[in-house]
This record gives structure tokens, C-alpha cells and sequence, in this order.
């Protein structure tokens, strides 16, 4: 779902998510996005 965006590595995103960085929060919000984009039928 996030392609390129995501993070390379397992590691690498739970560092991120630990952090709670703020490139972290844009992924969520990015992935929030287009879950209900596609359970509305959209994606």
C-alpha cells in the first residue's frame, strides 16, 4: 500500500514507530487514507 514510502526494513519501522516520528505519523495518516478509500469502494 505505501510503496516506496514504507520503511526498508522491519527494524527500520519499529524505530520509527517507537519514536514517534513525525514521518511516522505522515505514514499513518497516509495508510488511514487509503483503507477507507478502498472500503468505500474507491481504491
Amino acid at each position: 500500500m505505501l510503496g516506496d514510502d514504507a520503511p526498508k526494513s522491519l527494524s527500520a519501522f519499529r524505530r520509527m514507530k517507537r519514536q514517534n516520528t513525525t514521518k511516522f505519523q505522515e505514514l499513518q495518516s497516509e495508510y488511514r487514507s487509503l483503507a477507507q478509500q478502498i472500503s468505500r469502494g474507491g481504491g
